[in-house]
């Protein structure tokens, strides 16, 4: 499966997933669900498995076009459209107007959302101590050398040097991580156990009873 996604190009990846979401849209009737909890749903969504509690998130508008929910976002003091099936299962983060035309171009533009790091933060006085007692709890960041919120959370701790007894490198370790069933990145282990708390230094102590001091 890595070796797939490496080799393919990105517009075949791309256009698979649309073909897909409109076949599903297609085969699959959907029985309505009321437009807020739709919308109330899409932002738990994207607040739990993208934002991980740490940018505050809304809607500001539900509508309903061409058969499918869209959904206007306000994140960090930006807005954005996301679009949902009707029944509120099924969640498209863009949506193309084949009327309109489309350039796979625009798939390579950069974009960069500061989920974990803040530049004008202080590290912990005793983030030495901090780390070693994370590690003696059996915790783990599992990261990739390319993935860029991997950079950010290591950030946190003050870089791949402070980090090194808990970081685990994935393009290097691919056995072990296949091991662990790494399946994204950055993904954390607390005692063998995927960490779902909010992604920050505080959050971390209070997991796993580690003193932090400033």
């Amino acid at each position: 499966m890595k070796k797939f996604f490496k080799e393919t190009p990105i517009w075949l990846i791309a256009l698979g997933v649309v073909v897909l979401g409109f076949t599903l849209l297609l085969l699959f009737p959907q029985s309505s669900m009321d437009k807020d909890k739709v919308g109330e749903r899409a932002i738990e969504f994207i607040d739990e498995y993208f934002l991980y509690g740490q940018i505050p998130i809304e809607y500001t508008d539900i509508s309903l076009e061409s058969g499918i929910y869209k959904i206007t976002i306000m994140m960090d003091n930006e807005e954005f459209d996301v679009y949902a099936t009707k029944d509120g299962k099924y969640l498209f983060p863009e949506g193309y107007d084949m009327e309109e035309g489309f350039s796979f171009d625009d798939l390579y533009e950069e974009q960069e959302i500061d989920v974990y790091y803040d530049e004008d933060a202080m590290l912990p006085s005793n983030i030495d101590d901090f780390v070693a007692c994370l590690d003696k709890n059996d915790f783990k960041i599992f990261g990739a050398d390319w993935c860029p919120y991997c950079e950010q959370l290591v950030d946190l701790f003050g870089g791949y040097s402070a980090v090194d007894s808990i970081y685990v490198e994935c393009t290097d370790q691919e056995d072990y991580c296949s091991e662990k069933e790494i399946a994204g990145y950055p993904t954390i282990l607390l005692a063998d156990n995927e960490y779902q708390g909010p992604r920050d230094l505080n959050s971390f102590a209070q997991a796993t009873q580690c003193d932090l001091r400033y």
